[in-house]
């Protein structure tokens, strides 16, 4: 069940289970602030990368919730409020090889 007033956003349904609606900046930016916290508090090492494509199916050209601005104020919020972390944002959606690629490397140079 999804409440009506979200619904008067842009969503797309993802599965009989899962609907994804898009966020506000206002929510975007409060979203990041609790992950920047929660990175924070972890000990060991880390690495944050952000997919500035996209971060899911339909958050890219032409995609039901696709919005730049918001990956913007995902990416510099967490930039703004790590504090011992690297972030690393490409150029690059969510699903694209090499994010993958990015991902593998960032394990490999924080595990050496």
């Amino acid at each position: 069940y999804v409440p009506e007033h979200f619904l008067e956003r842009p969503h797309y349904q993802h599965s009989t289970l899962f609907t994804h609606v898009k966020v506000t900046p206002d929510e975007m930016e409060r979203i990041s602030i609790i992950l920047a916290k929660e990175i924070n508090a972890l000990d060991g090492p880390n690495a944050v990368i952000v997919p500035m494509g996209g971060f899911s199916h339909h958050d890219r050209p032409g995609g039901a919730i696709e919005d730049p601005r918001l990956r913007d104020i995902c990416a510099d919020t967490l930039d703004a409020h790590l504090e011992h972390t690297s972030l690393i944002r490409l150029d690059a959606h969510l699903f694209d090889p090499s994010v993958t690629e990015a991902i593998t490397t960032a394990l490999a140079d924080l595990s050496s």
